[in-house]
């Protein structure tokens, strides 16, 4: 994994570009770092075996003002209370996937990738896990999140959903 982490940031080196900024991602009020959705880095839904995976071999670069590389690689799926509280102090409006075009005259749109969805959680419970309903307001700006959001539901794992990753303090049992 180590080997991927520095030829990723060689090739972003190599390009002129950073990533992220906030150690990895965006930090909640609880000081948890969030990253962005994996519905929008990889265009697709995950099961939730392949979240977790995927959530375990994550790794992200930091590049500082300076140019001083951090590598991130300690991603989980978050908790149903964690999901729950981003939804609550605005982080997940921050990270739900929204995508920019420009037109051929220069002005940019934005489009949602989605407007609602399941997002896996850690929890589970014999062959389900916990996911989180998440919809966000179908009138600009997009990342208003509704207060429908929040509510928990135990899914078969084999469902394919949305999924963010966390870094940060343990989940509280």
């Amino acid at each position: 994994m180590m080997a991927r982490t520095l030829l990723a940031f060689a090739l972003l080196v190599a390009m002129g570009m950073t990533v992220r900024a906030a150690e990895g991602g965006v930090k909640d009020s609880s000081g948890l770092v969030w990253s962005q959705s994996q519905k929008l880095e990889t265009g697709s839904w995950w099961d939730w075996t392949f979240a977790t995976t995927n959530a375990a071999n994550y790794s992200i670069v930091d590049v500082d003002a300076i140019g001083t590389p951090t590598i991130y690689d300690d991603w989980r799926l978050p908790t149903v209370h964690e999901m729950q509280a981003a939804i609550l102090d605005g982080t997940l409006a921050k990270v739900m996937p929204i995508l920019r075009k420009t037109d051929i005259k220069g002005v940019v749109h934005e489009y949602p990738v989605y407007f609602n969805a399941w997002i896996w959680t850690a929890e589970t419970r014999g062959n389900k896990a916990w996911a989180v309903w998440v919809e966000r307001d179908t009138a600009y700006p997009w990342p208003l999140i509704v207060g429908t959001s929040g509510s928990k539901q135990l899914i078969l794992k084999t469902g394919a959903f949305e999924a963010f990753f966390v870094r940060g303090k343990a989940p509280v049992n």
